[in-house]
């Protein structure tokens, strides 16, 4: 608005994010924001899925000026949706209060495993149990460009793309990655997921059929669903 100007900065490195958040006083604003804060909200996500640790933020922010807020964030648990940032401050007397949705979506902990198709086969193979599968078919928001996807695909989900299963079917995706997680086992070991991911593509229909396997049932679902909703209508 014509009061604040907000900019968002992030870095992921596994199971952890660093989200910089810069909020400067817009150029036509010629009061300083009085009573400033800066929290993370959760929501329906919860603390156990996505712990949060934010500093605390100058109650004060003069004419022209500027202040930076770091949110650390891990993931203990999947989980769907994405928090968001309330921020709420005075200016003049009048009281203003808002919430920014931040794209901490899960398939930001995933880091990509390369591999050849041979192993990706046999890794696939492994997850047939009932429960460990989703699949759908769905329509694109956008136009399929079938040489483009496969970068998008890694982009987005973090997966790596298997190589020569692509080169052998161009409009198949099959990619494999490890949800990385803050959770630790009975030997105190951090809990690792692995997910693989085979994107079905008809660019006359504008249509896809997206599967994915995964270690465990509930990663396999929340997986399912943030992929879907980066490609789907």
């Amino acid at each position: 608005n014509n009061l604040i100007q907000v900019y968002i900065q992030q870095d992921y490195r596994g199971s952890q994010a660093r989200i910089v958040i810069m909020i400067k006083t817009a150029p036509a604003n010629m009061m300083p924001l009085m009573s400033l804060s800066v929290n993370c909200n959760v929501g329906a996500i919860g603390p156990a899925a996505l712990r949060t640790q934010m500093q605390t933020v100058q109650p004060v922010l003069e004419v022209g000026g500027s202040v930076q807020v770091q949110l650390m964030v891990e993931c203990m648990q999947p989980y769907s949706g994405n928090p968001a940032i309330d921020i709420k401050f005075s200016n003049s007397g009048t009281e203003y209060a808002y919430s920014m949705p931040v794209p901490i979506i899960m398939t930001k902990f995933i880091e990509g495993v390369p591999m050849q198709g041979a192993d990706f086969g046999q890794r696939w193979g492994n997850m047939s149990a009932e429960g460990l599968e989703m699949q759908g078919v769905f329509n694109g928001k956008d136009p399929i460009n079938v040489s483009a996807m496969p970068g998008m695909v890694s982009k987005v989900t973090g997966l790596a793309v298997v190589p020569d299963m692509l080169a052998a079917n161009p409009n198949v995706i099959n990619a494999a990655g490890t949800l990385k997680t803050g959770s630790k086992d009975a030997n105190q070991n951090q809990i690792q997921v692995g997910c693989l991911m085979m994107l079905e593509m008809n660019a006359q229909a504008q249509a896809y059929r997206l599967t994915v396997r995964t270690q465990i049932p509930s990663v396999s679902k929340t997986f399912f669903e943030g992929v879907k909703a980066l490609l789907a209508q």
